[in-house]
């Protein structure tokens, strides 16, 4: 988890110049494969979520969503940061907070780093690779996945 915030931060840096503002509100769903990296368990979850994007810069969006089943039997909030370090690529992180149905609750991070498939006035689709860490029950577990969302924006650019 720690080497993936380095290499958004790094890459961010890298492209701070070159962005391209391409930020914009928008609602959406998404679709993603989990793999828990937990030393006592290494289980595949698929999730589902709605995302949304609030564009605060040209560069930068605020992106909360809540999924279902990202790791198995809980839903996660989140709410992270977006930045488009260069045309189509972004990076996020954030915090996170999870209940189960066992009625546990925790907190947690996560980051990510993505490109945008297609990008029109109204629509688009995005694939991201994500990492979450938090401690779930009594374990630390580490959370990697795939992403893909498709995101609906109500007023062009």
């Amino acid at each position: 988890m720690i080497r993936i915030l380095i290499l958004c931060l790094v890459s961010s840096l890298l492209c701070l110049n070159g962005a391209y503002g391409q930020a914009r509100s928008s609602l959406g769903f998404a679709l993603g494969a989990n793999q828990t990296l937990n030393k006592y368990e290494h289980s595949l979850n698929a999730s589902i979520s709605l995302v949304g994007d609030v564009r605060v810069f040209n560069k930068l969006a605020i992106e909360p969503s809540i999924a279902v089943h990202e790791v198995n039997n809980y839903v996660s909030a989140r709410l992270s940061a977006k930045y488009y370090v260069a045309n189509r690529v972004f990076i996020t992180a954030g915090p996170f907070f999870w209940v189960g149905t066992d009625i546990r609750t925790g907190f947690g991070a996560t980051a990510s780093a993505g490109y945008r498939i297609f990008d029109k006035p109204t629509r688009n689709f995005e694939l991201s690779l994500h990492g979450n860490f938090a401690k779930y029950i009594y374990n630390s577990t580490p959370v990697i996945g795939l992403r893909a969302a498709y995101n609906f924006s109500f007023r062009k650019l």
